[in-house]
């Protein structure tokens, strides 16, 4: 690797290797790495920022410690200030930034906590939210803040270091810096320091880490696979640390393995997913056979773990590498079978005491079996609990995708999550959606809905809000109040956001997919009203057209018998164009929900003949009434008899029969034509259909339209004689 000085105390690594993998719509991180305070780390990030400015970029400050100075000229978004019991905070105003939304954004010290009221726990976590927006960022950092580093830094100076930042953070870096004191400097600081020797050890650690972040050649192929073993009561943290070193270096890839007894070790696990790595729980016995298995299935090369497990690990095939660390006995609490040895040293002296020295033995021996059992049935109730556990998370997940598969409605889908969420975490209240959320809640539940993570009470996100809300995918923010879920509790939680975000993410597919027909059939609707237009309307136009025509240019030469029949013929036609109309506003009124029915007790002798009465036309009627009166619309169904009679004589021409009768609770009321059947009985209903005789087709829509506001249904069918149309009504 080759170092070279950018300014006196500024070194520069190579950045080729970050170069050949660009985060594509995501902003540039640039880290400048240092080793100690006041080592040049936020002077050397000002003046880069300063020269990219000068090159024309839009760059601001979003945040440097009270006692730095900004450069002249370079614009800065003031630090949010607040005011917690007498203690004032400067934090970094993200909103104002995200607003701006400045090319390039400075921000000092990565690995600070935020003050309460922030959007996030981390500063790291606002750095994320600015990359993630495609804003570039230049930051510092002190190498003894990386979390695979803090247990050699408490090593090397005796201080535990708390304010730390991801390993994964880093990984996001597309360029680093490590800032170094001049010869002179150093020479000053070292005769300053407490711990010489431990203040050189952290450069060297920042020189090492930077050369494992920038190595100047792009990594090979993943040969190495490094298994960290976790479990209750062993060191993990520094497991999880070393395991990462090992991976920088080694370039592999690393899971982390939890052979789950019953205990929860979620601070743990998800302390390994923010370094990166990949987390597995399984379930065993025994768990040195757990883990081996899980090596052999999955090519493990190198194994971590705690010494407790070293003498059966041992016997780990040769071909993989073992690692152990911490103490055997830390495994095991230091007073955990303290009663029990108490039990067999009092037993010991009361057979001891007895006159039979005989029973002494026996007595021991039975202490001892009872211990061994008492041990082994320990074992069996934390595996039987982890088990029953597994299984109900599992049958809970089964019911509700069971249910989810029914779901037709959003609101059906929130329903159940809500219902099966409370089963889970009992003393859990459920609410959907952002409209009824202000303030922090409505950040909180907006932020978990567009970055796809949890936000809100209990995590480090917004964690002023009221409630703790999880993301159903891209489709819906659930918030939980009330109690707060522990850590297996919103494992389960979060696979039924997942669950049900998918269910509404299919729900919407079929209302997409319904407004898709919907919309076709509207288009065919549309071609239809066009073609008829075309045809219905230009025919009477032409006709009339035609006939004014004659009589102006032409009327001198015409008798007054051919200037009535031209008149006659254009009354007709205008006639015809004016029902047509009138048939179209009836139909979107009726469809548009414009009309009420108002039912009254209707003679249908009487609505019979107004019907006939209403067509002008010679009409030879057979009444055959079963029925006499029913609750109907008179107006309304007068209408229908009107284009049910209508369409008979168009098609029939001869006597009409109209019957009536009672069938289970219901008037079944029949107009049947005496003349020859149609054909496509179930298209007839729909607008403008085209029979044989021609015709809009909208009469019978009306008849349909009308019947359907009455609760009642209409159809046409067959008969011996010709066509029978049948209406039917409650």
């Amino acid at each position: 690797m080759t170092l070279w000085y950018n300014r006196p105390n500024l070194l520069t690594l190579s950045e080729s290797a970050r170069t050949e993998r660009p985060h594509v719509g995501r902003g540039r991180l640039t880290v400048f790495l240092g080793y100690g305070e006041d080592t040049g780390k936020a002077a050397a990030m000002l003046e880069r920022g300063a020269r990219m400015r000068a090159e024309g970029l839009d760059v601001a400050v979003g945040y440097l410690a009270p006692r730095k100075t900004v450069p002249d000229g370079m614009p800065s978004v003031p630090p949010r200030r607040s005011l917690v019991e007498g203690q004032e905070y400067f934090e970094l105003d993200l909103d104002a930034l995200l607003a701006r939304r400045p090319e390039v954004v400075l921000v000092q010290d990565l690995a600070h906590t935020n003050g309460p009221g922030s959007r996030h726990h981390k500063r790291y976590q606002d750095v994320e939210e600015l990359l993630a927006s495609g804003v570039d960022v230049l930051t510092t950092l002190n190498v003894e803040r990386v979390e695979s580093l803090n247990d050699l830094v408490a090593r090397l100076s005796g201080i535990a270091v708390r304010e730390t930042v991801p390993d994964r953070i880093l990984d996001m870096a597309h360029h680093v810096e490590l800032v170094d004191l001049s010869p002179a400097e150093l020479r000053v600081r070292l005769a300053e320091a407490g711990n010489p020797d431990g203040f050189m050890a952290l450069r060297q650690m920042a020189f090492r880490k930077a050369a494992e972040l920038q190595p100047l050649v792009a990594p090979g192929p993943v040969t190495e696979r490094l298994l960290v073993c976790v479990g209750q009561g062993w060191e993990n943290r520094r497991l999880l640390a070393v395991g990462r070193r090992q991976t920088d270096r080694l370039n592999a890839e690393w899971t982390v393995l939890h052979v789950s007894r019953g205990e929860d070790l979620g601070d743990t696990l998800q302390r390994a997913e923010e370094l990166g790595a990949r987390v597995v729980t399984l379930s065993g016995t025994d768990v040195v056979d757990t883990i081996l298995t899980y090596a052999r299935q999955h090519q493990i090369t190198r194994i971590l773990a705690d010494k407790s497990l070293g003498p059966r690990l041992a016997s780990v095939e040769a071909e993989v590498d073992l690692y152990l660390m911490g103490s055997p006995s830390r495994s095991t609490p230091r007073f955990r079978h303290l009663g029990s040895l108490l039990v067999i040293l009092a037993a010991g002296v009361v057979a001891y005491s007895l006159p039979d020295y005989s029973g002494t033995g026996t007595v021991v021996a039975l202490m001892v079996v009872w211990l061994v059992m008492t041990r082994l049935a320990e074992h069996v109730r934390a595996q039987l609990k982890a088990a029953q556990r597994r299984q109900m998370d599992t049958a809970a997940v089964g019911e509700l995708l069971q249910d989810l598969a029914g779901a037709a409605r959003a609101e059906d889908v929130r329903a159940l999550m809500a219902e099966h969420g409370r089963r889970v975490c009992s003393g859990a209240a459920f609410g959907f959606g952002l409209e009824p959320l202000t303030g922090d809640d409505r950040a909180a539940a907006e932020w978990a809905l567009a970055n796809g993570r949890p936000a809100g009470r209990g995590t480090a996100t917004h964690s002023g809000a009221r409630a703790h809300y999880l993301p159903l995918r891209n489709s819906d923010v659930v918030g939980l109040t009330g109690r707060l879920p522990s850590n297996e509790e919103r494992r389960l939680l979060a696979t039924f956001a997942r669950e049900a975000g998918l269910a509404l993410e299919r729900v919407q597919m079929i209302e997409d997919s319904r407004q898709h027909e919907l919309l076709a059939a509207k288009e065919k609707l549309q071609t239809a009203l066009l073609n008829m237009v075309s045809h219905d309307f230009k025919t009477p136009l032409a006709s009339i057209t035609g006939t004014l025509r004659s009589l102006r240019d032409d009327g001198a030469y015409l008798d007054e018998a051919a200037r009535l029949d031209l008149v006659d013929n254009a009354c007709g036609e205008a006639e015809r164009l004016s029902t047509l109309v009138a048939n179209l506003l009836d139909l979107n009124r009726l469809e548009g929900g414009a009309c009420a029915v108002r039912a009254e007790l209707c003679d249908l002798s009487e609505l019979a003949v107004a019907a006939r009465d209403a067509l002008g036309a010679p009409l030879e009627l057979k009444l055959e009434l079963g029925v006499r009166e029913w609750k109907l619309d008179f107006v309304l169904m007068h209408q229908v008899l009107v284009n049910l009679l209508g369409n008979a004589l168009r098609h029939a021409g001869g006597p009409i029969r109209v019957a009536t009768s009672l069938h289970e609770g219901r008037l079944r009321l029949v107009v049947e034509d005496g003349g020859t059947s149609l054909t496509e009985l179930e298209a007839i209903f729909e607008p403008f259909h085209r029979g044989p005789s021609g015709g809009s087709g909208l009469g019978l829509s009306i008849c349909r339209a009308i019947v359907e506001m009455h609760a009642g249904r209409i159809w046409a069918e067959r008969c011996a004689e010709g066509t029978r149309l049948v209406v039917e009504v409650p």
